[in-house]
């Protein structure tokens, strides 16, 4: 499918008039128009556009109505385009970690650990407020995935209005209509649209962005109560994203150039430094928490081993601003975004951008140093002077789009006086805005499930071995195993020290009952890295199932030791060598080891119920029913607890408690052969023959080869008085079992009674 390229060259002025001082007022003649003629509202609002700041005057003109409503207006269709264009999505790739495997806060207390947690298992990503959205949203509506997107929708909206109210102000002071277009652009940008579509990814940095600009907004203005404001509005931005610790030093910049409204007074010089105090304690809160979660070793250089990293970053971000894919590309390494005819387009964009500030208006160089730092400055985080997770992403230049649309708007706004140029830069600002949209909506497509995302991924970069596991990844979930495993393999083939390819691989082939194979891709992945715990967890759970509970346990110990596991994850390798340890006999290791994970995880249900199975076995009845109540008290319907629980209790000679649990474990687990003849045998016990016969034929029409099952069977028969029905049942368990001598006794009494 051939690309849309999208330009923004359309917002540079078209006419070389003189000088026009960006604070001066606008020229409101009605120039060109026909005498006589009516004008249209927009007509209109183009006559009365205000500048510098100002503004609009209570004039009782249809201009004055559509300047006030035009912006929300407009909010609204920004909103609703993406709203319409991500309805039918699904969850996607980091959704899943970051959203459906996350619990949802059961109150305040849960949201404010967010801030002592990481956000990304395995990244130094700490992003608590970004967080604590995307799961408060979860407790309020469960894992449906719309409300998410409609949470993101809203935000673009939101950065639709806070950008065109930046335009509007000091220092940039853009016309109306130009401020209207530049906000337009940077909300429906495509590169916007990869920070909309998916639920995560998207939240962790259009959340952010909006955050971003309203403490611009709120530190360029001066007052008390925007004091305040930008302190609040600058802390919840960088407790929602890595990248906002480049505000600060944008904004002493606006200081220095002057940018900023301050009121020389002793007042205002106190707010100053209240301001820069208030933040600095923020930031050194911020990486005090950092310091504590990730320790000294999260920041690795780049920079010494790739010295054209940054340069060759910010050249991507100048091609993308200016001339994106119309087609996603996601996380495009530099052979699949670098294109000559774009990035010189790009860089001649750029460059007339900056010779209309340095020489056509010379009172624009601050305000342009200040957008030209914007855009560097905001992408340095990510600009490859660190080692990061992907080298490229449009996600890392996206904020930084305000400081060009920024400049392009301001420097529009100073032909606004000339009708001309206002006719050629409102027709070219639109076409512009109305081809970012189309090329953003039609983004939407490739974020309408997993299988969407990983397939364009895959194709817009063949190279991508985590693109070819995502794919194979996406068809597993769909039911398709066995169409995955190709992509799997071709993944390893792209990447053969690709250790969670050979994971994953593994954990679809164990699924599909291909054990030997499944074991090899597990020892695969282990090889290409020691440390990965699941890995040693599940390839020892497979060696136990496989009927080899002794190589499981050295497996499952080198997990403990090599795997650097998180704390849930030592807690399920200690189960699972538990489990082997009571396969192998040794009963007093195996509950040595069950204590130890519920020491480390003490809300396993699982974990109790196998603690209190070993005890029970052990003759340790008191303890046994110590374990298996724990169970049952963090998992009522846990029906093998029940059942457990009900033999112990018939053990302590507690039998009217062991009926109900024994109930209580066969309505759970209905085709439980052994808990229905346990059952029924302690009915024959109660000297309840009659209703142990119903429980005990069930027994037998689940197990009809168990000889033990015929013979309890005829008991309970015999009991009843039904001899014959008893003497057929005593007959198939000699038959399932000849040497069964209980049953030939039983056989040869009934038949000489009979006799």
């Amino acid at each position: 499918m051939g690309s849309i390229d999208t330009t923004m060259g359309a917002l540079a002025g078209h006419e070389t008039s003189g000088p026009v001082g960006i604070l001066q007022g606008s020229r409101r003649g009605c120039a060109g128009a026909r005498p006589g003629a009516p004008e249209t509202p927009f007509e209109d609002i183009m006559k009365h556009s205000h500048r510098a700041g100002t503004e609009p005057t209570p004039e009782a003109t249809p201009a004055a109505a559509w300047t006030r409503a035009l912006p929300w207006l407009l909010a609204l269709v920004v909103f609703a385009g993406y709203a319409v264009a991500s309805w039918p999505n699904d969850f996607i790739y980091d959704d899943v970690q970051v959203i459906l495997e996350q619990t949802a806060p059961s109150g305040i207390g849960d949201v404010a650990h967010y801030f002592a947690e990481e956000h990304f298992p395995g990244l130094s990503y700490y992003r608590p407020v970004t967080r604590s959205t995307l799961l408060v949203q979860k407790a309020l509506h469960g894992d449906a995935p719309r409300p998410f997107h409609l949470f993101n929708a809203a935000l673009a909206g939101t950065l639709f209005l806070l950008t065109f109210w930046l335009l509007r102000r000091r220092p940039f002071d853009a016309a109306f209509v130009p401020a209207l277009l530049g906000a337009a652009l940077f909300a429906l940008h495509p590169l916007a649209s990869s920070c909309v579509y998916p639920a995560a990814s998207g939240r962790e940095t259009m959340l952010p962005a909006v955050l971003s600009l309203a403490a611009l907004y709120t530190f360029l203005r001066d007052g008390r109560g925007w004091t305040v404001a930008a302190v609040l509005t600058f802390a919840l931005a960088l407790f929602s994203k890595e990248q906002v610790v480049t505000l600060p030093p944008l904004f002493l910049l606006a200081e220095v150039l002057g940018l900023a409204e301050r009121e020389p007074s002793a007042e205002g010089r106190r707010r100053r430094w209240l301001r820069w105090g208030a933040m600095a304690v923020t930031l050194i809160g911020y990486f005090a928490v950092r310091r504590a979660l990730f320790g000294g070793a999260e920041f690795r250089w780049s920079v010494f081993s790739e010295p054209l990293g940054p340069v060759v970053s910010i050249l991507f971000g100048i091609q993308t601003t200016v001339a994106p894919f119309a087609a996603l590309h996601y996380e495009p390494p530099l052979a699949v975004w670098l294109s000559p005819v774009r990035l010189v387009l790009a860089l001649a964009v750029f460059a007339l951008l900056a010779w209309v500030a340095l020489r056509r208006w010379p009172r624009l160089r601050p305000l342009a140093l200040f957008c030209a730092a914007f855009f560097v400055v905001t992408q340095a985080p990510t600009a490859n002077i660190l080692v990061q997770e992907a080298k490229f992403s449009e996600r890392y230049v996206f904020l930084g789009i305000f400081g060009v649309v920024a400049l392009a708007a301001t420097e529009v706004s100073q032909l606004w006086g000339r009708p001309r140029a206002r006719r050629i830069v409102t027709v070219a600002g639109a076409v512009l805005v109305l081809t970012a949209a189309v090329v953003s909506w039609h983004r939407g497509v490739y974020f309408r499930d997993d299988l969407a995302f990983a397939s364009q991924w895959a194709r817009t970069n063949p190279t991508s071995a985590i693109a070819e596991m995502g794919v194979a990844a996406a068809l597993v979930r769909r039911g398709e195993a066995e169409s995955s495993l190709e992509h799997y393999q071709r993944a390893i083939d792209l990447d053969p020290a690709y250790a969670d390819a050979y994971f994953n691989l593994g954990n679809t082939l164990a699924d599909l009952g291909r054990r030997e194979p499944a074991e090899r891709a597990y020892r695969e992945a282990l090889a290409h890295k020691e440390s990965l715990a699941q890995g040693y967890l599940n390839l020892g759970r497979l060696l136990r199932q496989d009927g080899r509970p002794a190589e499981a346990a050295e497996v499952l110990r080198r997990g403990l030791e090599r795997g650097e596991p998180s704390p849930p994850v030592a807690a399920e390798l200690h189960l699972a060598l538990a489990d082997s340890l009571a396969d192998l006999g040794r009963a007093d290791e195996a509950i040595a080891e069950y204590r130890t994970s519920l020491e480390q995880n003490p809300g396993s249900a699982q974990a109790y119920y196998a603690l209190g199975t070993t005890l029970l076995a052990q003759g340790r009845g008191d303890e046994a029913m110590t374990a298996l109540d724990k169970a049952l008290e963090l998992d009522p319907d846990h029906g093998e607890a029940h059942v457990n629980l009900g033999a112990a209790l018939a053990q302590a000679g507690r039998y009217d408690e062991a009926l109900g649990h024994y109930r209580e474990g066969i309505r759970l687990r209905p085709d439980d052969a052994a808990a229905e003849l346990n059952y029924g045998v302690l009915l024959m016990i109660l000297g309840r023959p009659a209703e142990a016969v119903g429980a005990l034929a069930k027994g037998v029409e689940l197990e009809p080869g168990e000889p033990r099952a015929r013979f309890l069977l005829g008991q309970a028969l015999e009991q009843t008085g039904r001899a014959g029905e008893a003497l057929a049942q005593y007959r198939e368990a000699l038959a399932l079992a000849p040497g069964f001598a209980e049953a030939q006794a039983a056989i040869e009494r009934l038949a000489g009674g009979a006799g």
